[in-house]
């Protein structure tokens, strides 16, 4: 199991994560795109669960986790009020990139609770194969980059 932990916005990166990969595979080389045996991954599964709100934290953050499989997301995201709640808004795989979109939504129905809040979560993403990276964004922005998960 590999644990990364990536605090705030983290941008940049990609152009040092692609330094020295230019040229194609050697055809013997195992995980090409040659390589019949070897399925391109892709999401099987998505979830997201809210583990806790909290009055007076006002963070972002997410801690990325490969194991098996399975990419989990730990993440916190800033709410306005005590009403504010988050889900997936998608888990896609693209050109070795995992995005795991994570977006706010306002709960309805009860009287809301007028602070800042932090609002913790937990999301897991089933995958065949392993991501080359995984971005995770909250409500459209970028919060969490991590390279070479495999």
């Amino acid at each position: 199991m590999r644990r990364r932990t990536l605090l705030g916005a983290v941008a940049g990166a990609g152009g040092a994560a692609l330094a020295g990969c230019v040229g194609a595979p050697e055809s013997g080389d195992p995980g090409s795109a040659s390589d019949p045996s070897t399925p391109d991954p892709s999401v099987t599964d998505s979830s997201l669960r809210v583990n806790r709100v909290e009055c007076g934290l006002d963070s972002a953050s997410a801690t990325v986790t490969l194991d098996d499989g399975t990419v989990t997301v730990d993440g916190e995201m800033r709410g306005s009020d005590g009403c504010t709640r988050a889900r997936l808004d998608a888990a896609t795989y693209a050109d070795g990139t995992l995005t795991v979109a994570v977006e706010s939504y306002e709960e309805t129905g009860g009287v809301c609770k007028q602070c800042t809040t932090s609002v913790r979560y937990t999301a897991t993403v089933g995958m065949t194969g392993a991501p080359e990276r995984v971005v995770v964004t909250h409500d459209g922005s970028e919060v969490a980059s991590e390279a070479a998960l495999e």
